[in-house]
């Protein structure tokens, strides 16, 4: 089973036997990550809603991200990304949001590099994020940002569930 299967199925195990519901906002892996958990049968137990927020017009409307933040800090940020977790969270009324937004490449977004990638969570109300640095082509830096999305998904639930 290849890695990001597994991390997949991991999730899926925890979020099941937990009884927990999660919201996806994605951006920059563009429905990878409800892709991984729905391909494996049972997801309808865990699985309630994922959005694909590609513009920052739909990451405004549909998940609440605050003009004041982009402005700021940038659709690729550590803070567009835990306010798109809030807002899957939120707006779905699921336990657990999980949000990823960045620049997959090959060319610089908001002056910032190609595979600089943020994931987060939101989760009982604490929040955790992580700083990616991916140096693969388009499609290998989208598995990855999924697969740590993952990662840092078993993360939380572990240790705050």
């Amino acid at each position: 089973m290849r890695e990001i299967q597994k991390a997949a199925s991991e999730v899926h195990a925890l979020l099941s036997e937990r009884s927990l519901t999660l919201a996806l906002a994605e951006s920059c892996t563009g429905g990878m990550i409800a892709n991984l958990l729905t391909d494996i049968p049972g997801a309808s137990m865990f699985f309630v809603a994922g959005v694909i927020t590609y513009s920052v017009k739909a990451k405004m409307i549909f998940l609440d991200l605050p003009e004041s933040i982009i402005k700021e800090y940038g659709v690729v940020s550590s803070e567009a990304a835990l306010r798109m977790a809030d807002g899957a969270r939120v707006r779905a009324g699921t336990d657990i949001g999980l949000a990823t937004t960045g620049n997959l490449g090959p060319d610089r977004l908001e002056d910032k590099p190609a595979g600089l990638v943020y994931v987060a969570v939101s989760f009982r109300g604490e929040h955790r994020f992580r700083e990616l640095r991916l140096r693969g082509s388009r499609m290998e830096n989208k598995e990855s940002a999924s697969s740590e999305a993952l990662r840092l998904l078993k993360e939380a639930i572990e240790s705050m569930g």
